[in-house]
């Protein structure tokens, strides 16, 4: 779908600008991420936010092209389930790379564990085209273990840790929970819509509750977001909806009025994952401090 490429590459290229200016001093506020507590998100805060967005704009197209190649359900759940995993995987590694490696503790210095965990994931999640490529993945995925067993950081030298599960598996997270909405919906934009107002609700009142629901109340958003995407693609191109244009202006007035009517409870925050700011959900010492100052999403 053209659009969908296009919209993609327009982010990319914003998210490699921006990207470019990190660690530049002196540069105006509207050209970095705006801080965790401001009311107010700049081009670069919605960096992410668009990824998350194409990513439930392209699911429809994913799921009927296999569904169209004869996949079975079954193969189509364990596809997304590979997919979610590889994102997890590479989020995973990625902070714990960043964040407190220890390399006399490791053994190795960082660089060449952060390149030996890329050839890893490049041997697992890699598409190949003959017979035996079960071979490679399973020497990826011992690649994977070891640097996993073999990893110490800060200075008590422990083991990786779930710090925060990086850009790509917060995309992860909304990946997996948009695919399952769109198969259990059968791309019924009721049911979709009816996901969105839940991931909103579960926001604000696991906030309230606190416990496990607070601590994913981040997902929620991420997931609200990817299915803002998976509702606007069902709009245009399920083939079904009449007159897409009148049903998106009033989905996007929808919107906007929700996000007027949150927006004194919550603010806009980019750092904080507010409905009314979309974010990344960085931990607060994340948000202020290398390698995530600056930095493309």
């Amino acid at each position: 779908m053209l659009s969908i490429d296009a919209m993609r590459g327009i982010t990319i290229l914003v998210m490699i600008f921006v990207n470019e200016l990190s660690g530049i001093r002196n540069i105006p506020q509207w050209a970095k991420h705006m801080p965790a507590d401001a009311d107010a998100m700049t081009f670069v805060d919605v960096v992410f936010p668009a990824f998350l967005f194409i990513v439930g704009m392209s699911i429809p197209f994913a799921i009927k092209n296999r569904m169209g190649k004869g996949d079975s359900m079954g193969k189509i759940l364990l596809h997304i389930g590979f997919r979610t995993l590889g994102l997890l995987v590479l989020g995973l590694f990625m902070v714990n790379a960043e964040s407190d490696f220890n390399a006399e503790a490791t053994g190795m210095r960082r660089v060449y564990w952060s390149l030996s965990f890329y050839a890893c994931v490049i041997l697992v999640w890699n598409v190949y085209k003959f017979k035996y490529a079960w071979i490679l993945r399973i020497l990826g995925a011992l690649g994977l273990a070891v640097l996993a067993y073999i990893y110490r950081g800060g200075e008590d030298a422990h083991g990786m840790q779930i710090h925060w599960w990086g850009i790509l598996g917060l995309i992860g997270w909304a990946y997996l929970v948009t695919c399952l909405v769109y198969i259990a919906t059968n791309g019924n934009k009721i049911g979709i819509a009816s996901a969105l107002v839940l991931s909103l609700l579960f926001f604000i009142f696991g906030g309230k509750w606190g416990g496990w629901m607070s601590d994913q109340s981040g997902h929620a958003v991420h997931s609200g977001i990817a299915l803002c995407g998976l509702l606007l693609s069902q709009f245009y191109f399920d083939g079904k909806t009449k007159q897409p244009y009148v049903w998106v202006a009033l989905f996007t007035a929808a919107l906007l009025v929700a996000a007027w009517v949150l927006r004194p409870y919550y603010t806009i925050s980019k750092i904080w994952a507010t409905p009314a700011g979309p974010s990344t959900a960085l931990p607060a010492a994340a948000s202020c401090s290398p390698p995530y100052t600056g930095s493309p999403m």
